[in-house]
């Protein structure tokens, strides 16, 4: 989605934005500012020469006298402009005359005989109704006034109901028109053209008109408008540029018509103009991140669409300056709040990437070293920084690093190959305060997104365990191939002493064959042994539960290593409490196996004149088998391993020693295979390592536990406990 041109997001900021800003032109919550913004795109041009203005002036009151005047000194007037082309008065006659019948006649007498048609205007409100009969010869327009939400007068109609407006109407005779409605559409209200101020036009005193008789020329084919503009009697009107009289309003309107300057506006055109500049905004601020560049195109955006204006007014069409500009400030906000958010949502999902990825590569066990181009080390895990005894990355440098590696080790060799090839390379393992490292090095961003390289990664990879294995496996092959060769070897001296015939008497051949047995049965014990701990391991060792006398089952194994233990002058006892169930049901061959291996075990490791006891005894849920055994004289040791409270109510089998005892820091490896520490590896009697590691096997096939207390140098304690609920019969 992010590779498209707009997410949805944008999508839906878009729509909503144009629908608000449909809904605001639609409303136009703001007429007067949006006027007054359209009114600076008007200036003062040239009027037409054709249209002349007659004033009803303060001097001509002064002359002639109280308004109304006679309406015979209007028919003087008409009488004198017979060469016009159309006269318009701007006066209402709506009344019959105050100074008679006959005054009213005179005028309508010189309106019929008038060579230029006469048009006067009437309120709309009329509607032609209120218009005097007498007067039938002349044309009417109604002079109503737009007046816009500031007081402003700004446009104008063509034609309501049955009526011309007074403007449209001279205009129509002026272009020896017929009177009659505009097409469909045109009816509406158009924008008035003002060419100035006051005084555009020219203009004649009315009483100047009436007592210079060489004026008659001056209005030869002219449109003559006459009107009031004396200050007394407020024909004046507010427009974009300042107060003008009635008249001169309506010679601008004239004016407007007869030119076809006729400015049109369209909220259609201003909401699929929004739409544009919603669009334009919102790309910009998208695309632009910096604020200056972005205020910078707004600008342009803004300036852009002045200019459309302008080149709308050369075409006769207002375009709306104000609502679009809201919509484009409105957009980058908008816009910019949601990038904001969104990249700040961004933010915190990477920076907690880098939190989970900083703390990943903290808590790794391998030692990381990151290093830039110019071998800057810029990132050092905790356990480079215990690697290299330092307490934080900026206290120790490359150079110092690679003094604490064995001198054979060129890093900054690795590091320039390393990049040169652009793969992994892997140095040779050092060993740093005892533990062995293998050093490989990866230049970054290779194989990823990244195309600069920004330097390298030095991995120091602990392999003292590896190390550990290789080497317990050596010592097991070792150990394997003594175990094994020497019963071999026996079996193969035996045989050939069988063979050669020299041996004749009877019990002595009797005898050679009973070691061949006892040697061939010790290799087949070691073979079962890692067939054990192979199952083991592999989930498949099973046991096979039958009745079994545990008394029994303990005496004949205490009798077995009585001989082992009168040669190594140690004593050997056994200890059965009372409660131990006398038959229960469980593997008797694999706990006979379990007996041998901890009894052998500690006998090997007891000194002479030691003891070793066989202790078998009940430990009740919730007690450890060391507390229990306490119980029963069994002594307790600091050290210990898996010697929590039980759950269920077991059978716990113990055997104590009084050898030498088993550091803390050996007990967690004391169950693992081949496992011989070295007080075995200097015994007299050598061990595979497999015996505790098959007893634990045993016991866990039972469902239950071992574990071990020691004291060094006082003695061991090995104890399985497995529960009763598992073995009574």
């Amino acid at each position: 989605m992010n590779s498209l041109l707009f997410e949805f997001r944008h999508l839906f900021i878009w729509v909503l934005i144009s629908l608000f800003f449909a809904a605001v032109v639609s409303i136009d919550p703001f007429p007067e500012t949006r006027l007054s913004l359209e009114d600076a795109f008007f200036f003062e041009t040239s009027p037409r020469s054709d249209i002349v203005l007659v004033k009803i002036d303060d001097r001509s009151l002064n002359k002639i006298g109280q308004w109304p005047w006679p309406r015979a000194t209007f028919a003087e007037l008409i009488n004198r402009l017979e060469k016009a082309s159309v006269i318009g008065i701007d006066v209402s006659f709506r009344e019959p005359s105050r100074f008679g019948e006959r005054d009213d006649q005179q005028l309508a007498q010189a309106i019929e005989q008038s060579a230029a048609p006469v048009v006067l205007s009437a309120p709309f409100r009329s509607a032609g109704q209120e218009t005097l009969s007498i007067f039938d010869h002349a044309y009417y327009g109604f002079s109503d006034v737009l007046i816009d939400s500031d007081g402003k007068t700004r446009e104008m109609v063509y034609w309501q109901e049955n009526m011309p407006s007074f403007a449209y109407a001279v205009s129509l005779l002026t272009r020896k028109s017929i009177l009659e409605p505009p097409p469909p559409g045109s009816s509406g209200p158009i924008r008035i053209n003002y060419r100035g101020g006051n005084e555009t036009y020219p203009a004649f005193s009315f009483t100047d008109v009436l007592d210079n008789p060489d004026i008659d020329e001056l209005f030869d084919g002219k449109v003559i408008l006459v009107g009031v503009t004396a200050s007394d009697l407020r024909n004046f009107q507010l427009t974009p540029f300042g107060f003008i009289s009635g008249v001169e309003t309506q010679a601008n309107k004239v004016d407007t018509v007869l030119e076809d300057s006729i400015y049109y506006s369209s909220k259609l055109v201003t909401v699929a103009t929004i739409i544009i500049l919603i669009f334009l905004a919102m790309l910009s601020s998208i695309y632009i991140r910096r604020l200056y560049l972005l205020l910078l195109t707004l600008g342009a955006i803004i300036v852009l669409y002045i200019v459309v204006i302008v080149i709308g007014f050369a075409n006769f069409l207002i375009l709306d300056p104000l609502y679009p500009s809201m919509a484009v400030v409105a957009t980058v906000m908008v816009t910019s709040i949601s990038q904001y958010l969104v990249i700040s949502e961004r933010e915190r999902i990477v920076r907690r990437s880098f939190t989970y990825l900083a703390a990943m590569v903290e808590s790794m066990n391998d030692g990381v070293v990151l290093v830039d181009n110019s071998h800057r080390i810029r990132v050092l895990n905790k356990t480079a920084r215990s690697l290299f005894k330092v307490s934080d990355r900026f206290s120790l440098s490359l150079e110092e690093c690679a003094r604490k590696l064995p001198s054979t080790l060129n890093l900054k060799n690795g590091l320039k190959e390393s990049r040169d090839r652009q793969s992994i390379i892997q140095l040779e393992s050092v060993l740093i305060d005892d533990s062995y490292y293998q050093i490989f090095i990866d230049p970054i961003g290779r194989e990823t997104i990244i195309s600069e390289n920004l330097g390298s990664v030095i991995i120091f990879h602990d392999i003292t365990h590896e190390k550990e294995v290789e080497r317990l496996r050596e010592d097991f092959i070792s150990m394997m191939v003594h175990e094994l060769r020497s019963p071999l070897d026996a079996i193969k001296k035996l045989m050939e002493a069988l063979r050669g015939g020299d041996i004749d008497k009877a019990d002595r051949r009797s005898s050679y064959l009973s070691l061949v047995h006892t040697n061939a049965s010790q290799m087949l014990l070691l073979v079962n042994d890692l067939l054990d701990v192979a199952k083991i391991e592999a989930g498949k060792f099973e046991i096979k539960p039958e009745p079994t006398d545990l008394r029994k089952l303990f005496e004949e194994r205490t009798r077995f290593f009585e001989g082992v233990a009168k040669d190594k002058k140690i004593t050997l006892e056994l200890y059965a409490s009372g409660d131990v169930p006398p038959e229960v049901s469980l593997d008797g061959m694999r706990i006979n196996q379990v007996l041998n291996n901890l009894l052998s075990n500690s006998l090997k490791f007891s000194a002479e004149q030691g003891r070793v006891k066989l202790w078998a005894y009940i430990t009740s849920e919730g007690v450890s088998p060391a507390k229990a055994g306490a119980k029963e004289g069994l002594p307790e040791y600091i050290d210990t391993l898996n010697l929590e409270p039980l759950a269920d109510k077991s059978l716990t089998i113990a055997v104590s020693d009084t050898g030498n005892g088993i550091s803390k820091e050996k007990l967690p490896q004391l169950f693992n295979k081949f496992r011989q520490f070295e007080e075995s590896r200097t015994s007299a009697q050598k061990g595979t390592g497999l015996g505790l590691a098959i007893v634990k096997g045993i016991a866990e096939a039972h469902q239950g536990k071992v574990a071990v207390a020691s004291d060094k140098g006082k003695g061991s304690i090995f104890y399985v406990s497995i529960p009763l609920s598992q073995i009574k019969k």
